[in-house]
């Protein structure tokens, strides 16, 4: 007996010490992962919303359901008794807009479908700022690229970090030309991952107030003329084409894309005075539903860009072709099989390319590289808005989950119009070992455009407006807490996880 128990004592003390041993392994590869692979970091501001956000309001907006977020930066709300530092978050549920003598003005957040204003009489919790990993010392082994969005110390002050998108890379010349970022004299095009990223909603009949609260909001598709074979079915959010002889064509209001296609980001609240431009990268998309296959069918969707015209043309027989409708030339054209079911559909003009998607199958063209080519004119950059337009001749077909999105335009001058650093008109050359970046929420962002300090550090002194290769720190690589949800109303812990929001960062 006295042996048994002494062999039990033995095995217990050597399972004791196996878990020890694991743990302080664990520890000790979990040190050297953070240390050497991987760091999490923590998103300090909104300068790169919507792909990353900094500290912001999660808001839903009362009149048509869309779900946005609104920026939160504790200095506006600074008054004559209280100063709130950058680091400030609070513990429980915060006003949008604070009453009291406010030392900056607090703008009231408006919803980006359909410019409701947010209820700024109740009191709202704040998210922290997106929870990342940074996949740390890989450009030790390879090459930054354009597009990668970057962790950099700071070049004015090496103690903090700062995220950005890196747009161009050593001995390169940068130029931002209407919102398009040009390199050597080369428009770049976006990989699909970094675009599809990039994509801002500007519109999306799925979502119209219910019962709108302001006179000013209509469907902004209207018929060219009476008798119209289209019906807009408000109700439930599809378009219907009843078939016609000739072609019927529905419009999108010019005053509405005035509205939608400037720099407005829900994040940074109402549009910024003195910031206008438009945004003349569209895509159009929706779900094509046949509803007569007995009929030869054509839908087309036409964007508007300096003043010219182009046609997606989509035969529901299975051909695809893209037209320049200020010549009628067939830019090109792709055959495929018929649509005899529901099918996504979409029309892009996008960094000089016209794509076309239908279903799995893409026609993509490429356009002229420079922009007076297609109708640029430098000294009146706005002079034409816009358009889209829908049409269709043959059977009947509905559409749903219609959407309109503009993509990133990078922003040249600052609000005094300060036209900055690879600015159009201002173009940049990068050195050996330098890199420039740009934040997404462009029009707020601070970085190589407006930088005013040379860099400091490693007893070197940096050029202005580059981040230097030995300040790079890693590519940001995945969203692992998005801003959690609160467990009890009255509970300040963000402690149930935003799953749906953990993405790879593009």
């Amino acid at each position: 007996m006295p042996e048994k128990t002494v062999t039990t004592s033995k095995k217990v003390a050597h399972s004791f010490q196996e878990t020890f041993e694991s743990l302080v392994v664990a520890f000790i590869l979990a040190f050297v992962f953070r240390a050497f692979v991987v760091e999490a970091f923590v998103i300090p501001t909104g300068s790169m919303a919507d792909t990353l956000r900094g500290k912001h309001f999660r808001l839903t907006c009362p009149t048509c359901g869309y779900e946005y977020n609104y920026g939160f930066v504790p200095p506006k709300y600074n008054n004559s008794k209280i100063t709130y530092s950058e680091e400030f978050f609070p513990s429980t549920r915060f006003p949008i807009t604070p009453p009291g003598d406010n030392v900056q003005r607090v703008p009231i957040p408006v919803c980006p479908m359909c410019h409701t204003p947010a209820p700024i009489n109740q009191p709202q919790w704040v998210s922290n700022g997106d929870r990342i990993l940074v996949l740390k010392y890989l450009y030790q082994f390879v090459e930054p690229k354009t597009w990668d969005v970057v962790v950099f110390k700071n070049p004015t002050d090496p103690t903090k970090n700062f995220i950005k998108r890196l747009i161009a890379t050593p001995n390169q010349t940068v130029e931002i030309i209407d919102g398009d970022i040009y390199l050597d004299d080369v428009i770049q095009h976006k990989p699909r991952h970094v675009q599809e990223e990039l994509w801002l909603l500007a519109w999306d009949n799925d979502h119209q107030p219910i019962k709108p609260t302001r006179q000013t909001w209509r469907q902004p598709f209207a018929p060219e003329k009476a008798g119209t074979d289209w019906i807009i079915d408000t109700e439930h959010h599809r378009f219907h084409f009843n078939g016609a002889e000739r072609t019927d064509e529905l419009r999108f209001s010019s005053d509405h894309l005035h509205q939608i296609l400037n720099n407005f980001n829900a994040y940074n609240g109402p549009n910024i005075i003195g910031f206008r431009f438009y945004a003349s990268d569209l895509n159009f998309s929706a779900n094509l539903i046949p509803t007569d296959t007995t009929i030869p069918t054509v839908f087309s969707i036409t964007l508007g860009k300096y003043g010219r015209t182009y046609r997606g043309d989509i035969n529901l027989d299975g051909n695809l072709a893209v037209v320049d409708e200020t010549t009628n030339q067939t830019l090109g054209s792709l055959a495929r099989h018929p649509i005899t079911a529901p099918t996504a559909v979409s029309f892009a003009i996008l960094d000089h390319q016209f794509i076309l998607e239908v279903g799995d199958d893409q026609l993509v063209i490429d356009g002229p590289n420079k922009k007076t080519e297609w109708g640029y004119n430098p000294d009146r950059p706005n002079e034409h808005i816009p358009s889209v337009a829908l049409a269709a001749k043959g059977g009947a077909f509905e559409l749903a989950a219609l959407k309109l999105y503009h993509d990133i335009h990078y922003t040249s001058d600052d609000r005094s119009g300060q036209v900055g650093r690879g600015g159009e008109t201002n173009p940049f050359t990068l050195g050996e070992d330098e890199f420039f970046v740009l934040g997404d929420n462009t029009a707020m962002s601070h970085d190589s455009r407006f930088w005013t300090e040379d860099g400091i550090g490693n007893d070197k002194k940096y050029r202005e407006g580059v981040v230097p290769r030995d300040y790079l720190i890693g590519k940001a690589l995945f969203v692992y807490w998005p801003g959690g949800f609160h467990y009890l109303d009255d509970q300040g812990l963000a402690l149930i996880p935003n799953v749906g929001q953990m993405r790879f960062i593009h």
